[in-house]
């Protein structure tokens, strides 16, 4: 998977100049300093450099590290770690003084836009650590390292930075979400500082729990993926004495499906700035958000007062809430030159505050200044005037994500696995060198929650017969599309040996498989509307799927600008349905009212997102020069209810004249690996 944006130009350059510097170490004394016309580095006090080659050394060098310091003559140690094998973190880190540790991924970025596979070190816990990972009291830097783990990485009592590096969660679906930093802080004297820059966060918390009076500052991160019910991405937990400043600038919060009262940032400190950030929020009700705003009860924690969000940009439904019953003091919260017109709701609103007792929040919130769009407003309980009459220069932020496998079966395996985490009731098995009988399976996919599969006409591909077992455990029901020509007996047999129970569905040719899909789908009650494209033509089929989805219909094909008699005779059986055809040949058969025009794949995909996903966030895109990639990701993007648009392996005008008008798409899935699409054209798309 691979992740871009694009960055304004001050922070391109932070990240162009970006060095890790450790800080100065003190020199052996001499008897007598001279001058030398050449400035070199000083040489480092013996045992103030500790240098890793082997996998497993890490544990020693800390301890060695540990040792050096308590004798007084340095303040700070680095660990530079030369090999990118694992390296087991040891249960505890105290010394008297400072550890720096630097990976072998040290001089690679981290953030929006990394490559998480790149090398880094990678850290590992014990088992024993696996609730609490390290305990970090005394301060600690950690950069160019990749970690894949569960529970808490590092339990910060003391200072703690972390830059360049990539955090991943090891649990599976259903499991407390990962997190990186638990702050264990002490309240009351602002003499510690947590720093994140430079980092990408996939499926893991960044920072939960108190994180005291420290000093915290999160910049230039990337946080992907789903807070689980009741939790966050990142979280700022009460402080109850003086606090220092707290600052989140320039980061990516791709909050995908946040669902259960969760949200992607949490602030019940005072003093936090958010600054110039992007939210992308897809949930599927109002009971996710952006920033959860709590005032803390006086016993818990000093009052919610200083905080500034400004400049981000916010898309998705609830960009900005305040549940609490607790209620929040005059100018609590200044909230101003923000993006919401991508927004659903902003809130505090009358209806959402009825139940909790929140006191005056006009006086609370400050919402003066922001750009709102066609939002209504007029139910915000906050000052909302002087809204800007356009959008403000927020950094324009675009999430690519690359779905991709080493071929066609391991896409497609790669696109269910990141979709179906928990499993699946029904799985869709496809022919791999032929799609004439699947080309109507979209629209069947997404009424039935299925991921589509992909393998050959007469071995179940090992990699498929893997991920219908991970997600089908105790068995279930997998759907073969077309008959034994397509599928043969002994692809059947194999799935019934991997514990499925097989159903077909086919026809003669393909129109009447897709005949075949569509009184499935009719005995679902989802046959609202057909849409007809050529079957002899993959592109404009599988274009059709997302739309034949969105509609709740069903994809029926012509033998090119002559209609098919099974599709004929199904059309004349259900006459009352109302029908649309996708592409020019289709349209010659005159069966159809409404139409959209066009041969070539791209314009016509173009066309066919313009007319049927306005105002669309997310869109799917595929080669146009084979269908395996378009048919795995076809469903994958009709269940988000996007559009799928065909491209060629270099992006054409129509298509960066579609984003350019279509500034509210923040996230594109791209189908397929670097032989379709390089790395260039995923850059490319994320500007």
């Amino acid at each position: 998977m691979k992740l871009n944006r694009k960055l304004n130009a001050a922070t391109m350059a932070a990240v162009a100049a970006l060095t890790l510097s450790v800080p100065a170490l003190a020199q052996a004394p001499t008897a007598t300093p001279t001058p030398t016309p050449t400035a070199t580095a000083p040489a480092p006090v013996p045992g103030s450099e500790i240098t890793v080659t082997a996998k497993d050394g890490l544990v020693k060098a800390v301890e060695d590290a540990t040792k050096t310091l308590a004798e007084g003559k340095v303040k700070e140690v680095t660990i530079k770690i030369t090999t990118c094998d694992d390296q087991l973190l040891p249960p505890e880190i105290n010394a008297k003084g400072k550890i720096t540790i630097l990976g072998c991924g040290a001089d690679l970025p981290g953030g929006p836009g990394t490559d998480y596979r790149a090398k880094r070190t990678n850290l590992v816990v014990g088992d024993a650590q696996a609730v609490n990972g390290v305990m970090v009291k005394s301060p600690l830097a950690v950069s160019g390292v990749t970690a894949r783990f569960s529970g808490v990485l590092f339990e910060a009592h003391s200072s703690l930075s972390i830059t360049n590096s990539v955090f991943l969660n090891k649990r599976v679906e259903g499991n407390r979400m990962s997190r990186t930093i638990k702050g264990m802080l002490p309240g009351g004297k602002v003499e510690h500082e947590i720093m994140i820059d430079n980092v990408s966060f996939y499926h893991v918390a960044t920072l939960s729990g108190e994180t005291g009076g420290a000093k915290v500052t999160v910049k230039n991160a990337l946080l992907h993926e789903i807070p689980e019910k009741d939790r966050y991405m990142l979280a700022f937990g009460p402080s109850k004495g003086e606090s220092g400043p707290v600052l989140v600038e320039n980061c990516e919060f791709d909050g995908h499906y946040v669902k259960d009262h969760a949200s992607v940032l949490y602030i019940e400190r005072p003093n936090v700035t958010v600054r110039n950030n992007f939210f992308y929020l897809d949930s599927p009700s109002d009971e996710g958000g952006g920033i959860r705003l709590m005032s803390p009860a006086a016993d818990v924690g000093m009052p919610l007062k200083g905080v500034e969000i400004t400049g981000n940009q916010f898309i998705g439904p609830v960009a900005i809430e305040n549940p609490a019953g607790i209620p929040l003091g005059k100018d609590a919260v200044k909230i101003t030159g923000n993006d919401f017109s991508k927004a659903e709701a902003v809130l505090p609103t009358k209806e959402k505050l009825k139940d909790h007792g929140t006191v005056s929040p006009k006086e609370a919130f400050n919402a003066q200044g922001n750009f709102w769009g066609k939002l209504p407003v007029a139910d915000v309980m906050a000052d909302t005037s002087g809204a800007l009459t356009e959008a403000p220069k927020v950094p324009a932020m675009r999430i690519v994500n690359q779905l991709d496998g080493e071929t066609r079966f391991e896409t497609a395996t790669r696109i269910s696995s990141s979709t179906y985490r928990s499993g699946a009731k029904t799985v869709i098995l496809a022919r791999a060198d032929n799609v004439s009988d699947s080309v109507s399976a979209v629209p069947l996919a997404d009424e039935l929650d299925a991921p589509i599969l992909l393998t050959q006409s007469t071995t179940l591909h090992e990699a498929v017969a893997k991920e219908i077992k991970r997600l089908q455990p105790n068995g279930g029901q997998v759907i073969l599309m077309g008959g034994e020509e397509a599928l043969n007996k002994a692809v059947e047999e194999a799935v019934v040996k991997n514990g499925g129970k097989v159903e077909r569905i086919a026809g003669a040719n393909r129109a009447a498989t897709a005949v075949e899909t569509a009184k499935k789908l009719k005995a679902m009650n989802k046959q609202k509307e057909f849409v007809l494209v050529d079957g002899a033509d993959w592109q404009p089929d599988l274009i059709a799927g997302p739309v034949a989805a969105k509609v709740e219909g069903a994809t029926l094909l012509t033998n090119g600008d002559q209609m098919a008699p099974e599709t004929a005779a199904y059309l004349k059986e259900n006459a009352s349905v109302k029908v649309t055809a996708i592409g020019d040949k289709a349209i010659k058969t005159n069966a159809a009212k409404e139409m959209v025009a066009g041969m070539e794949p791209t314009a016509l995909s173009i066309s066919v997102a313009n007319q049927f996903f306005k105002d669309v966030k997310i869109i799917g895109m595929a080669t146009t020069v084979d269908f395996a990639d378009a048919l795995a990701g076809g469903y994958h993007i009709a269940e988000k209810e996007g559009p799928l648009l065909l491209v060629p392996t270099a992006i054409p005008a129509n298509v960066t004249e579609y984003l350019k008008t279509n500034p509210q798409i923040g996230y594109i899935n791209v189908y397929g690996g670097e032989t379709r699409f390089s790395e260039k054209v995923i850059e490319e798309l994320g500007k």
